[in-house]
């Protein structure tokens, strides 16, 4: 299932009234996703510290989290709509919820183009 592993949520109001707050939790968000990339040894060794793991279970937990991680910060909208169904069905929410309504990609459009990270 190719669902997001995270994504940033954020109240309308905010977007519009903090956009560059926003831009700049952004850019720090794609920096350290890219370190996290770049950086294996480093970030297994973070993982097997914080998370109390021997060494080889956290190699295998950063390989399913470099998976998951979009190079560019795009959620998979279809991973996301299968998650959202998910939610409905629990909730035994019959109207439909398209989850193209909910993403919005505009800020984050912005902050890739300004740094120039490959889509």
């Amino acid at each position: 299932m190719d669902v997001p592993g995270t994504a940033l949520v954020a109240h309308a109001d905010k977007i519009k009234k903090q956009p560059e707050m926003i831009k700049r939790f952004l850019r720090a968000t794609l920096r350290s996703m890219s370190y996290i990339r770049e950086n294996r040894a480093d970030t297994m060794q973070m993982i097997a510290r914080e998370f109390a793991m021997a060494p080889d279970i956290a190699a295998l937990a950063y390989d399913k989290l470099v998976e998951l991680l979009s190079v560019n910060g795009k959620i998979r909208v279809d991973g996301y709509q299968l998650l959202l169904d998910f939610a409905r069905a629990a909730q035994k929410i019959e109207r439909p919820i398209n989850a193209t309504q909910l993403v919005d990609d505009r800020l984050l459009d912005e902050v890739v183009r300004e740094t120039g990270i490959k889509r």
